[in-house]
């Protein structure tokens, strides 16, 4: 696996990840605030979608080195379920909207609540069922073992009385001297 690019690493580098996901939580909730920063709202979100992909990279190839470096067997393990990461994608900004509703004119208040309502229950009921599937699942094996490599010789290695016996007769005095 190749190494990511300069601007991968550093945008992915969790020093600069949590800074930019906090301001851009910040930006999204002022944007609810003050509906006249949509534009600084859809660049908050086009930079927290660029760090989060950046992120998901760098902890590839992380998680990569860190199981070549130990030689472990099988591929690297995921960071988690992706229907976790999704659900509480869902949930975080349906909780915002759904209080920030009330403030909203006529049957737009209430139609946005149902339909956040819906997506957070949709998104809950999706994490349920993730929890329930993987408690009933096995353990895997530990990835941490040894891993041994067998490799055929290119040339063929003789037997080990082979190789004594076409030793030369100095090499026999040599280590006929060291068993007396």
């Amino acid at each position: 696996m190749r190494e990511p690019p300069l601007r991968v690493r550093v945008l992915g580098h969790p020093v600069v990840m949590i800074p930019v996901m906090g301001m851009g939580a910040f930006i999204l909730y002022q944007w609810t605030q003050h509906p006249e920063i949509a534009l600084l709202g859809f660049a908050a979100i086009a930079a927290m979608a660029l760090v989060a992909k950046a992120s998901e990279r760098r902890m590839e190839f992380v998680r990569w080195r860190r199981a070549w470096d130990s030689m472990a067997d099988g591929a690297p393990a995921t960071q988690g379920p992706m229907l976790a990461k999704l659900a509480i994608g869902i949930i975080v900004p349906s909780g915002l909207l759904a209080y920030e509703s009330g403030t909203l004119n006529g049957l737009a208040g209430p139609a946005i609540t149902l339909a956040v309502l819906a997506a957070a229950l949709v998104a809950g009921t999706m994490l349920v069922r993730r929890w329930r599937l993987s408690s009933r699942r096995a353990r895997p094996a530990s990835r941490s073992d040894v891993v041994s490599v067998c490799a055929r010789s290119i040339i063929a290695v003789p037997s080990m009385t082979d190789a004594y016996s076409a030793l030369p007769a100095h090499c026999w005095h040599v280590l006929n001297s060291g068993s007396n």
